[in-house]
């Protein structure tokens, strides 16, 4: 069973050098390829719209897509660049996702696996923006703001 983990690609456009890179290197993922592991921070900015995706993210979402359809295996742990996965992600992708952390079982081992922003107990400032900004209120504001003025604001 092979698998793979990625972390930190910070994707922000196609035209980008490492986006490029990443897509092509998912694109060519050898068949054998039975999980896809992400632990948070692939995309630069991202909020799981109801009905909407970011256009920049189109390409790598597409290549994405093309894994679940092969039959690669979806998993995502949010970064704190990801504030919520949302539907595309759940339903389109089938991802197992969780907002901090993932335990699984792979090739006879138990895996922790975590983006890393929680490791750190003294960080209890940090803790409690990231409870805000992924709370259900904030969640619930943000969807009401235009994807690409929260996507131009998250930048600043």
């Amino acid at each position: 069973m092979k698998s793979i983990f990625l972390a930190d690609a910070h994707l922000k456009k196609p035209a980008d050098e490492n986006y490029r890179k990443l897509n092509n290197f998912l694109q060519n993922l050898p068949g054998d390829v039975e999980n896809l592991f992400i632990l948070g921070d692939f995309f630069d900015f991202w909020f799981g719209y109801r009905d909407v995706v970011f256009s920049a993210y189109v390409p790598i979402l597409a290549t994405l897509e093309s894994l679940v359809q092969r039959g690669v295996k979806l998993y995502f742990i949010e970064g704190n660049h990801e504030i919520h996965l949302g539907p595309f992600f759940h339903y389109h992708l089938r991802t197992h996702s969780n907002p901090r952390e993932l335990s699984i079982s792979l090739s006879k081992r138990r895996l922790y696996l975590a983006h890393g922003d929680f490791l750190d107990d003294t960080q209890q400032r940090y803790r409690r923006w990231a409870a805000f900004i992924k709370s259900p209120v904030t969640r619930r504001v943000i969807s009401l703001i235009p994807p690409d003025l929260a996507s131009s604001t998250a930048r600043r």
